[in-house]
């Protein structure tokens, strides 16, 4: 009645509401049938006893191709176990977060899809969101990380600034593993990988000699591709999670 608009209840605080824009909703689903069922293959894929049974080796792709996108790192994870989260949050599109299987293994992942950063408090609370949800789901976090990764825009607002210091705050809090794949010469500038318990490296041609002996330093493991490293995490994840009993 303030405004003069005719809005229901739900557009004030649905479920559209907060899957776009507050971010408080990971999921949103069309039907209830469609809620079971993806609750069905998270309880697979976080029980441990079905590790084994539900996991799908799938080849590798060998070439030397660094580019990534969200296509290429879905289809790194065990088949059809990729779960991803906050798809709907407006502004927040260049970071992908969700769960998947990578070896018969819980993961969660948080991936820049694009070289501009973290520029907004929606993408900076999507990548809050994932390193608490690894947190709470105790289950390894692996971070894909751009030449910008923490690319704060000049005239930030100081809400861009305090999601930035909570993020900063709790990476070097968690208690879960945290691997780290660097893209490009770059991305090895970005603080995040000096805290990682592993950290990756993916070539992308631009490297001069001095970058190369920093990757050779600072990379526990190079791949040629996002396909690669990704299959390499994989049987590291498996052999770390084997029954030596």
């Amino acid at each position: 009645k303030v405004t003069g608009e005719s809005i229901s209840n739900y557009d004030l605080g649905g479920a559209k509401v907060h899957s776009m824009h507050s971010g408080d909703i990971d999921v949103e689903f069309d039907s209830e049938e469609e809620v079971l069922e993806c609750a069905r293959k998270l309880i697979i894929s976080f029980s441990h006893c079905n590790r084994a049974k539900h996991t799908v080796a799938i080849e590798p792709d060998h070439s030397a191709d660094p580019s990534v996108d969200s296509n290429k790192v879905v289809k790194g994870f065990d088949c059809d176990s990729f779960l991803e989260t906050k798809a709907d949050l407006k502004g927040a599109s260049k970071l992908l977060t969700g769960f998947g299987s990578l070896g018969g293994r819980v993961v969660g992942i948080s991936a820049s899809m694009s070289n501009y950063g973290l520029r907004n408090s929606s993408t900076l609370k999507k990548l809050y969101a994932s390193y608490s949800g690894c947190q709470e789901f105790d289950v390894p976090l692996i971070l894909i990380v751009r030449d910008k990764w923490y690319g704060i825009p000049e005239g930030a607002t100081s809400d861009v600034m305090h999601a930035r210091a909570e993020c900063d705050k709790l990476f070097p809090q968690l208690t879960v593993p945290r691997i780290s794949i660097a893209i490009g010469p770059r991305s090895l500038d970005v603080g995040v990988h000096q805290i990682a318990d592993i950290c990756c490296y993916i070539a992308d041609g631009t490297e001069s000699d001095y970058d190369i002996n920093r990757a050779n330093v600072m990379a526990h493991m190079q791949y040629k591709n996002i396909s690669e490293c990704l299959d390499g995490i994989s049987k590291l994840i498996s052999y770390l999670s084997r029954d030596v009993s």
